[in-house]
């Protein structure tokens, strides 16, 4: 699956993959009560699109479009943010 997230003003395109999110059942008798389970969000790739120049082979090129994954570059933190963006978009999507 994919989305657009803003990276420092910048659209970037997030791919991921998310575990269905199945709520806690806490009604009925206790011995059948079950904790949340699923809505883990996996970010595989953050695509970076740029036109005009690019920075290719140690130098300066002019280039149509090119998209670099920069998901290597990111600070964890960043990361993260994208996985809790992504996880409230997913729980917004439940039926």
């Amino acid at each position: 699956m994919g989305v657009l997230l803003d990276l420092n003003g910048t659209e970037v395109a997030v791919d991921y993959t998310a575990s269905v999110y199945i709520p806690p059942n806490l009604s009925g008798h206790p011995d059948n009560w079950c904790p949340a389970e699923g809505g883990e969000v996996e970010i595989e790739a953050v695509e970076y699109e740029t036109k005009g120049k690019a920075f290719i082979d140690g130098k300066w090129q002019r280039v149509d479009r090119v998209i670099v994954d920069v998901m290597p570059l990111l600070p964890d933190s960043e990361i993260e943010r994208f996985q809790e963006e992504i996880a409230n978009i997913e729980e917004d999507d439940e039926p």
